[in-house]
């Protein structure tokens, strides 16, 4: 056996960072704004329209049949 130890190739830099790029975060952020003191409250969403439990067939039309009733003759 081969007791030589496996040497690594020295670490590179990236190129693509400059060494004099400012660490991240930057040490001077941005403030964010204050939040509003007064916000606008979400208007209420109007409630969904329901179906009318006993609907009225039009005149003008015979009544509506259940389709899933079975017919016999």
């Amino acid at each position: 056996m081969n007791n030589t130890a496996i040497q690594t190739p020295p670490e590179i830099p990236n190129p693509t960072i400059p060494p004099s790029a400012p660490p991240y975060p930057s040490p001077n952020p941005v403030p964010l704004p204050d939040p509003d003191p007064n916000p606008v409250p979400s208007p209420i969403p109007a409630p969904e329209p329901q179906p009318d439990p006993n609907p009225v067939p039009p005149p003008n039309l015979p009544p509506v049949v259940n389709p899933d009733a079975v017919l016999l003759r």
